[in-house]
């Protein structure tokens, strides 16, 4: 007979890293319909993107799935009615697409600007890729949950949702990188 396994308790940070993903996917689904908490959007990333600044990648790349995961479920359980199998799988593929921007979020070691910069383009060109790959799912970028907010909106004239998505994580992002620094609130 083998060893017996045993079970390592979870740290604290481990904890917080988990909670800042549960808040993070929890924030973007309030966000859209049916909710519409269109100021959610504009702090629904920063706990995500500031956990990515704080823990390891790996642990990172795997919250920030989880978070997704659980987003994309709220948001798209409207699926259940035709296929359970169908709403989990697109689900955890739609989650894929944000990983690249988070492996960016944990990786950076430039400024407040730089790093909201990049996410901005990063995020937004992982939806507009969801919307392409594979037939195509673009559902739910983040500008949207801006629709209700005339002011905001009105930038789609110039550069449509991803204009729109890209300054809410850019906005996300300077909040994040505030917070993962300990810079404080005059950072951002």
């Amino acid at each position: 007979m083998g060893r017996p396994m045993s079970i390592t308790p979870s740290s604290r940070t481990e904890w917080m890293a988990a909670a800042c993903a549960a808040a993070s996917g929890l924030l973007l689904f309030a966000a859209f319909p049916p909710l519409e908490w269109t100021w959610a959007a504009f702090f629904a990333l920063a706990p995500l993107l500031a956990l990515a600044r704080r823990v390891p990648a790996r642990m990172a790349r795997k919250l920030a799935f989880a978070a997704m995961f659980l987003f994309w479920l709220l948001s798209i359980q409207w699926l259940t009615h035709v296929t359970v199998a169908g709403w989990i799988f697109l689900s955890a593929y739609c989650a894929l697409f944000a990983l690249p921007a988070i492996r960016l979020a944990n990786r950076w070691r430039g400024g407040a600007l730089g790093f909201a910069a990049v996410l901005g383009v990063a995020w937004t060109g992982g939806e507009y890729l969801r919307g392409w790959i594979g037939g195509g799912f673009p559902w739910n970028p983040l500008g949207v949950a801006l629709a209700p907010w005339l002011p905001g909106i009105q930038l789609a004239e110039i550069g449509g949702v991803w204009l729109v998505s890209g300054l809410v994580v850019f906005a996300n992002a300077l909040v994040a990188w505030a917070v993962a620094e300990r810079r404080g609130w005059r950072a951002v």
